[in-house]
Formats: C-alpha cells, structure tokens, sequence
C-alpha cells in the first residue's frame, strides 16, 4: 500500500492503489484486503474485518477511493491492525494445548487476555517499528516486525500466574 502512495511503482504481485482511483470505496476496500490478506489464516476474518474497519475509518465520508485519502498514518493503522492479527494466531497457536486444557470458560477469558496483551504489546512496540512516513514494508520486515512482536507477547505472558 505504502509505495503506491509514496508514489513509487508496482511491485511484481502488489497492488498498486493508483489503479482502484474513482472506484466505490466499498469495492476499493475489498480489493486491498484481497491483495494483502492471506487466505487460509487461523483468523482470517477476525484480521480482516480490524483493517476493513481501519480503512473505512481513513475513508470515512468518502464515496469514490482516492489513493490520496489514505494518510501515512490510517496505513499504520490498518497495518497494525493486521499484524495484531498475526502475532495473535501465532501466540494463540503456540498456546493451543495448554488454553484448550484449561477448560472452555477458563480458555475464553485466557483469549481474551492474550487478544488484549498483543494490542498492548503491538501498540507499545510496533508503533515505532512501522513509520507512518508511507516507508515501503516489505515481506521481510513485515515478518521480522511480526516475530519481534510474538517474542514480546510471549516474555510478558511468560510473567502471567495461572
């Protein structure tokens, strides 16, 4: 997204936002979450309806998509919004056994904990680690942010008592 409005050219299996101008916000939405949302996800829905709803937030009261629209910061945002998704499934993934065997109250109030822990922790530690300044975020980084992330969530549950 970033270098779309940054004004540098596609990437080889980006989407170039350019190319969604004037159509309905709606539409234009879908296809960015289409484009950078994997398939197949622990969360998928749940990661894409927190930065559907971080985009429709950058673009409120605007009908027709404008690339423009999307400040540094809402592409944060949305951003940020997914990659809480990520570090979520993985944290939750990696916990699976030991939520599963608490019980299904005891595992929902744990999710719960662990969902509010990684918002914290990718607000707090994320924030700084992607610039809102429309620096391009490639897979790389994005997934050196995402295991940096886990590694925190994890340090801080690791001081959690049962």
């Amino acid at each position: 997204m970033a270098r779309a409005i940054a004004g540098v050219g596609p990437e080889s299996g980006a989407l170039d936002l350019r190319t969604l101008a004037g159509q309905p916000v709606d539409s234009a939405i879908a296809a960015i979450l289409d484009a950078f949302m994997p398939a197949g996800i622990i969360d998928e829905v749940v990661a894409r309806l927190a930065v559907e709803h971080a985009l429709a937030t950058a673009l409120k009261g605007v009908d027709t998509f404008d690339p423009s629209q999307l400040s540094g910061n809402a592409v944060k945002v949305a951003t940020l919004a997914y990659v809480a998704e990520l570090v979520f499934a993985q944290v939750v993934g990696d916990a699976g056994r030991s939520i599963a065997a608490a019980g299904p109250v005891a595992a929902a109030q744990r999710e719960r904990d662990i969902r509010r822990l990684v918002k914290e922790v990718v607000d707090f530690e994320g924030g700084p680690l992607i610039s809102d300044d429309n620096t391009v975020l490639t897979a790389k980084k994005m997934t050196g942010v995402v295991s940096r992330l886990v590694r925190e969530t994890l340090k801080e549950m690791a001081s959690w008592s049962d």
